[in-house]
């Protein structure tokens, strides 16, 4: 299949690259799949993980994380050739501890939007990840980025609740 042929291309590339940025110093690498969240369950099964598989095996010389961004998170991701994942912030970091904390490190996922709801509404919104996720190894951060608007005193209060709840 021609789809099929593209994507080995691809994926091949994509470990080169990120081969090189661990050649250049990169002390961890990740993986983004943005558009995990256009395909159906199957066909992600179908294609998208084995094109990520097939990236994240050829990596080599430091951590790896992949990030789908999806509202699901497929069991199968526990398999693949990484030591973290990124849980979008779709995904209750409850369930993907209980689906995936003995198998990955977890990063993750405080939606975006949490930060322009102001500081007490962001601010328990990290508690509540950081307690989610306490006791199992995690990376928080946000779940796509920070978004047009965001006031620096709000995320300067959630990293202040992040490292506070922390301890």
């Amino acid at each position: 299949m021609l789809a099929r042929l593209w994507l080995d291309r691809l994926a091949d590339a994509a470990a080169r690259l990120l081969n090189l940025q661990i050649q250049a110093g990169a002390q961890a690498v990740q993986l983004f799949d943005t558009w995990a969240g256009e395909l159906d369950p199957a066909d992600y099964l179908a294609f998208a993980l084995p094109a990520a598989e097939r990236v994240l095996s050829q990596v080599k010389g430091a951590p790896k994380l992949f990030f789908a961004r999806s509202g699901y998170l497929p069991s199968e991701l526990s398999a693949l050739s990484c030591q973290g994942l990124a849980v979008p912030w779709q995904v209750p970091m409850a369930e993907a501890r209980a689906r995936f904390s003995r198998a990955k490190v977890l990063q993750g996922n405080l939606d975006p939007a949490a930060l322009l709801a102001g500081t007490e509404t962001a601010c328990r919104k990290a508690a509540a990840i950081v307690r989610a996720m306490e006791g199992a190894p995690h990376i928080f951060n946000l779940g796509h980025g920070i978004l047009p608007g965001t006031r620096p005193e709000v995320l300067g209060m959630v990293i202040e609740t992040v490292k506070g709840a922390g301890k």
